[in-house]
């Protein structure tokens, strides 16, 4: 939760998803007590998705969850709440791309990674290395998705096997990326350009 405090006990709470089970809202503090659930259930089998990512909205009152093609955005105020969206990814069309004409689809594979910049802009992170930024903190469109790969030249230097982590600069003008399997941490220039600016390397 984001503004967890020890000093106020009703804050202690995190989220926490589990195979075959709703994401459940759980009280870190008071034995793992359970706040609240909320199903995300696909709608042709009936069974549970587990997500594989999950991330608070800046106000607390959201959350987002990614799973395999799928962003799914809740709100967090009423227990058994299912996503009020859900953004269909990878080979569905879903909107407009910011930067070019091109038709988006956001971004393919199961998404591992979401974070949120500080003026509210979503990115998600996908194990086949693409990145899908939604608007309005995964409420809004999705603008854009771009691939992490490079070109077969620097594949070498900046091979990974998929995104499992994002953070966005406290400017909010930069997002970093960082891979499994990878010695260093893509960072792209996020205002207008969508350019890689740096590639730092030596993780291991």
């Amino acid at each position: 939760y984001p503004f967890f405090n020890l000093q106020d006990l009703s804050t202690t709470a995190c989220l926490y998803a589990a195979t075959d089970l709703p994401i459940s809202l759980v009280n870190t503090i008071h034995g793992g007590a359970v706040h609240a659930k909320y199903p995300l259930v696909n709608p042709l089998t009936e069974e549970y998705i587990a997500p594989k990512s999950l991330t608070w909205s800046r106000d607390g009152c959201r959350f987002v969850a990614g799973s395999m093609r799928q962003v799914s955005v809740f709100d967090a105020s009423y227990d058994g709440n299912r996503p009020f969206l859900t953004h269909k990814c990878g080979d569905t069309p879903t909107a407009k791309r910011r930067y070019g004409s091109e038709s988006g689809h956001g971004p393919n594979g199961i998404v591992m990674a979401l974070s949120i910049s500080p003026d509210g802009t979503l990115a998600a992170g996908t194990a086949l290395r693409e990145i899908g930024i939604f608007a309005n903190e995964g409420s809004g469109e999705c603008e854009t998705s771009f691939s992490v790969a490079e070109d077969a030249g620097s594949a070498d230097q900046t091979k990974g096997a998929g995104i499992t982590s994002l953070a966005w600069s406290p400017c909010g003008a930069y997002l970093l990326a960082a891979e499994r399997q990878s010695d260093g941490i893509h960072i792209y220039d996020m205002r207008n350009t969508l350019q890689k600016v740096a590639w730092l390397s030596g993780r291991n």
